[in-house]
């Protein structure tokens, strides 16, 4: 099952974490890791076993600073949450 969440939002006793939290999260995961969010908080990312629900599973890890355009580049404003859902 997904994890649950408590009432301000974070994840209870019932998500397991395999490594860091957050957007720090998106920066470590590497091919092959699984991560899963409470809905609507991609902020809250974890990276989590795959042999339980995950929302994602990391195929390659793309620097798209190397993508030119305004999406992607150095100055782009982070992706809105409903962007990485």
């Amino acid at each position: 099952a997904l994890p649950s969440t408590d009432p301000t939002g974070g994840l209870t006793a019932n998500a397991i974490s395999l490594g860091p939290r957050g957007n720090d999260t998106f920066d470590h995961a590497k091919s092959g890791d699984c991560l899963t969010w409470p809905d609507r908080t991609p902020a809250a990312a974890e990276i989590v076993d795959c042999v339980g629900e995950h929302r994602f599973e990391v195929a390659e890890s793309v620097d798209m600073r190397t993508f030119p355009g305004s999406e992607y580049g150095p100055d782009a404003a982070p992706p809105s949450a409903a962007r990485i859902q």
